[in-house]
């Protein structure tokens, strides 16, 4: 079992050392972090990764169905995921989050060069409970009465093509006040 695993790679080239591994039994990795090539999620066993911190991974038009689906991170509690794209808008992650209950501060944070808007993510979300929302800003609740998710959608930088979503696992004591600490520091 290996507890923390952190790698860095350029997405696209291949790391040779983690492609030409065998092993008689699926990998067992605690916490797996950084650019991760998604064939090394794929040889983890069932369940086994419990906190995954994606900053980069190759595979965007396929990526996030094959995220949600892949069996090594059916009890994944921790999640803090940079992805270029979303092309469900998050709703799939949104989902997922709230099915596994996960933990507080667990985020997702992606791009978008399309028109899409908070209120195109709680059409797709369909039935949401919510708590508070703005043109920028929808606050929801989650199946656990303690924990609520907010998403937000920040407008293109200067030097940008795209603007970002963030959402972001958070606990529903928190005020309005306290949502530029939990969001904010996600970009």
């Amino acid at each position: 079992m290996i507890d923390d695993l952190f790698i860095y790679h350029v997405p696209g080239d291949p790391i040779k050392c983690l492609e030409s591994l065998e092993s008689t039994s699926p990998y067992h990795i605690n916490k797996l972090r950084g650019s991760v090539p998604f064939s090394l999620i794929q040889k983890c066993a069932r369940a086994s990764v419990r906190n995954l911190e994606i900053t980069r991974m190759e595979g965007r038009k396929y990526l996030v169905p094959r995220l949600l689906t892949q069996p090594s991170l059916e009890s994944t509690k921790v999640w803090h995921l940079h992805l270029e794209w979303c092309t469900d808008l998050g709703v799939g992650f949104a989902r997922k989050y709230m099915e596994l209950d996960a933990n507080i501060r667990s985020s997702l944070n992606f791009g978008s060069m399309s028109r899409d808007t908070i209120g195109d993510f709680i059409e797709r979300m369909g039935d949401l409970r919510i708590v508070d929302r703005t043109e920028v800003l929808v606050r929801f609740e989650t199946n656990n009465p303690e924990k609520h998710m907010i998403m937000k959608r920040f407008e293109r930088g200067e030097y940008s093509r795209e603007h970002r979503f963030v959402m972001v696992v958070v606990s529903a004591e928190i005020q309005k006040s306290q949502y530029d600490e939990y969001v904010f520091n996600r970009l």
